[in-house]
């Protein structure tokens, strides 16, 4: 294969009771006139297709009558087009009025860059929306369709989000646009960027037949395992992943749309792992799969990485010196810190990074020694990058802090320092060598934590007895190390997305759409990924994508936990969710404790990926702002032998309370039937706060221990107010809920007020020990959405909190 396209047909499905067609190409236009009925508002341009351009404020207007004949239920709309730039209030076709509480008939278009269908039954407008983003630029099928009793999209054949609703659509009663290519209304205009092939109004809704032949048209590579990339030495990276089915496999890359570089994967089967050689530093690259099916050529989404995130070291001139080997002996091959105190002739130097990942920091106190060698490794292209060379006068204080160097030793036979310096400037696990040949190996630091989850351990106690050795005030402690990977690695602190984890000398560090390891101590980069479909954002109103222990790293990828091992990077397997949810959701929640992993089913599209504009989810009050992600199920995995061991499934389950410790699982959930039946799986406190219950489970085995109706909220009722957050923290004794509660007059309008409601429940048998709230600080820049920290006996929020186990302020 020398080349990769992408062809798609773009035929109408032929379907009964066709109300109206506008096939928007060039054959249909007479000047601004268009046939059958309709008026461009611009002079209209014409792609090298015969396809109408929208763009600019070009759009078409059609004869407002027409849309009042077409039925009101029991209708269906498709549409064929192609979206170049997302935006917001995207309108393919519309008859639609959104004026403050005004909101009348129906828009299929797209919010953002997913695709929607909203329609009104006389109150507001209703959406379902795709929990996938379109690919700008690709061409896509869509069906919005609506009997009375259900809203659903179909996005290229398939069925992607749907919802409850009843009643006749109910139009506008003042005049209003019945538009092509724009969302256009009373007092609003938005134009679209993109082309319309086709729109057709449907009195009937598509069978199962003719959704099957679209799919089959619109079909893309499907994955069981999502690709990743992970670089291995500069300009170098391996692209992975798994197929759902066996046979070849070609990628296209290239550093713009077009690609332009093609490699052929050697795999025939489902596993595929490809090298992408001699890649340019600090550039953008794009790529896509394709693989030769039953059904043709079909190709995946176009994914990305950056070669500016890729830190792995430079291989350096071969080298060698009769104690190297011994020295690196056992040491893991990863990246690291050397440090050299006092030299004869460097060449220990170059033999470790030779034969090693570390990087090398080497002090002499002889400058003509040092310019010299500095000229040597200059000239070889490695000084500053594998090996530095520093002055110091005085050996025996090296002006480095404690505990950075993963092998520390000295070239000479005689150290010009003491043993005890040499070890203070080993990190622990690390290695200090002597001339004697005596190999040290430096002991964990006393009253050290981890921080294994998204709130330190799985108990979402933000503390995790750390002592911090045995500092009082900010000043007793000192930087450690400053470095990368820099700003442009992640995303912007206000998404709140998953925190850093640090565990067994590593630090897990995620970013946009990518992750990397650190030693925890120096800030060496032991490897980094990249994975297109990690996002997650919104924390406080979900629950973080991944977690660690001591060797592995757990991580969600849409609907697989990713076990990599965390030395490495390399994936050591991979956890499905429950065969029931498999082709409809996603991973949700993930923990792990002793030999439990345990997992959670979202649906689709109900994870918060957005991080530009105001997403900053904290907003008082507003229904988005205050959403939580829900969960169907939750189970557990066996870390001995990877089964799954039991499944939990009775209501939804808010995912920010789910709690583990000491072999239990405590967590809300709401069996409010109706909301089950339609939640997408994001819902606002209004919503889901009925028929609430504190539960608990065995996490070995899924058995109930004990099962609760949560008490009244203390300011949240069924007329006023809202809860901004719910926390899960789990004690030895109790199960702490902690609500952000806020306060609004009967007209829904938020009056300044909120507190921090906290309910305790006994661990044992579930009892209510106690109610107790403290104020608010202030209702913005996330003090009001604060997790509490439980640190021995009390609980901490901004600016106050309680006392355990009585809940006094």
């Amino acid at each position: 294969m020398k080349r990769l396209l992408l062809i798609l047909i773009l035929s109408p499905i032929a379907h009964a009771g066709l109300l109206g067609s506008w096939i928007l190409n060039k054959k249909n236009f007479t000047d601004q006139k268009f046939n059958p009925a309709g008026e461009a508002q611009e002079a209209p341009e014409f792609d090298t297709d015969g396809n109408l351009v929208f763009s600019s404020k070009q759009h078409v207007l059609l004869p407002e009558e027409s849309a009042k004949k077409l039925p009101l239920q029991n209708f269906a709309i498709e549409a064929r087009v192609r979206i170049d730039q997302a935006q917001k209030w995207g309108s393919i076709l519309s008859y639609s009025q959104d004026n403050g509480s005004y909101e009348r008939g129906w828009i299929l278009g797209y919010n953002g860059s997913r695709f929607s269908f909203r329609l009104s039954t006389g109150d507001r407008l209703l959406e379902v929306v795709a929990p996938e983003p379109f690919e700008p630029g690709e061409w896509h099928h869509l069906f919005a369709t609506y009997d009375g009793k259900k809203m659903s999209l179909h996005l290229n054949g398939r069925l992607v989000s749907s919802r409850v609703v009843t009643g006749p659509v109910v139009l506008p009663d003042i005049p209003t646009p019945f538009v092509i290519g724009a969302y256009k209304d009373k007092d609003e205009f938005y134009p679209i960027n993109g082309r319309i092939e086709l729109l057709q109004f449907h009195d009937s809704l598509p069978t199962r037949k003719e959704l099957a032949i679209i799919a089959k048209e619109f079909a893309v590579v499907s994955f069981s395992v999502r690709p990743a990339v992970r670089f291995l030495s500069p300009g170098k990276a391996l692209l992975f992943w798994e197929a759902s089915h066996p046979g070849k496999a070609v990628i296209g890359y290239g550093t713009n749309r077009k690609l332009g570089n093609i490699v052929e994967s050697k795999s025939e089967g489902l596993r595929h792992e490809v090298i992408l050689d001699n890649l340019k530093s600090h550039t953008r690259y794009s790529y896509r799969i394709s693989s030769n099916t039953e059904n043709g050529e079909k190709f995946s989404p176009l994914y990305e990485f950056d070669t500016s995130m890729n830190y792995m070291p430079a291989p350096t001139p071969e080298s060698g010196h009769p104690l190297a080997k011994t020295y690196l002996q056992d040491l893991p091959a990863q990246p690291g810190f050397a440090i050299i105190v006092g030299l004869t002739d460097g060449s220990l130097a170059k033999a470790i990074a030779s034969q090693s990942k570390l990087n090398v920091t080497a002090f002499d106190d002889d400058l003509e020694k040092v310019n010299a060698l500095r000229k040597e490794l200059t000239n070889s292209g490695i000084h500053g990058s594998r090996i530095t060379v520093l002055h110091l006068p005085n050996l025996k204080d090296v002006p480095l802090t404690s505990c950075v160097g993963n092998l520390v030793c000295t070239e000479r036979e005689t150290p010009p320092c003491s043993a005890s310096e040499l070890s203070r400037l080993t990190r622990p696990k690390g290695r200090t060598v002597l001339p004697d040949g005596t190999l040290n190996t430096r002991l964990p630091i006393p009253g050290s934590g981890e921080w294994t989850h998204q709130y330190g351990p799985p108990s979402n106690t933000t503390y995790s007895n750390e002592r911090l050795g045995g500092a009082q005030a900010v000043d007793e402690l000192e930087l450690q190390w400053i470095g990368r990977p820099g700003a442009n690695f992640g995303i912007d602190r206000q998404p709140r997305m998953s925190a850093p984890l640090a565990t067994n000398g590593r630090m897990y560090h995620q970013g946009l759409n990518r992750l990397m390891a650190l030693d925890a101590y120096n800030g060496q980069i032991l490897w980094d990924m990249e994975i297109p479909d990690l996002r997650r954002v919104n924390v406080p109103h979900d629950s973080a994508n991944w977690c660690a222990d001591d060797s592995k790293l757990y991580v969600a990828v849409k609907d697989l936990l990713w076990v990599l091992d965390g030395a490495t990077g390399k994936r050591v397997s991979t956890l499905k969710l429950t065969s029931s949810h498999r082709e409809t959701h996603d991973w949700g929640f993930i923990a792990q404790e002793g030999d439990n992993v345990i997992g959670s089913s979202v649906r689709l599209g109900a994870e918060f990926k957005k991080y530009f504009g105001d997403a900053w989810y904290d907003k008082v009050g507003r229904e988005t702002d205050t959403a939580n992600v829900l969960s169907d199920n939750i189970f557990g995995y066996s870390k001995s032998n990877w089964n799954g061991n039991w499944t939990y499934s009775r209501g939804l389950i808010i995912n920010p309370t789910i709690s583990l410790a000491k072999g239990k699982l405590c967590f809300l959930e709401t069996r409010n039937t109706d909301l089950q039946k339609s939640t997408s799986g994001r819902e606002s406190t209004k919503n889901h706060w009925k028929q609430m219950f504190a539960v608990c489970l065995d996490a070995t085995t899924g058995k109930i221990i004990w099962q609760k109706p949560f008490p009244k909220t203390l300011l949240r009722t069924e007329k006023k107010g809202f809860i901004q957050v719910s926390y899960g923290s789990m004690t030895s004794e109790g199960f702490l809920v902690t609500l952000s509660e806020g306060d609004t007059e009967e007209t829904g309008k938020h009056n300044g007020k909120g507190i921090f409601s906290y309910h305790y429940f006994d661990l044992a048998n579930g009892d209510l020990r106690f109610q107790s709230q403290t104020p608010w600080r202030t209702n913005h820049h996330g003090s009001h959405i604060t997790h509490p920290v439980v640190y021995e006996d009390r609980v901490y929020t901004d600016p106050t909190g309680i006392s355990l186990p009585d809940g006094k302020p």
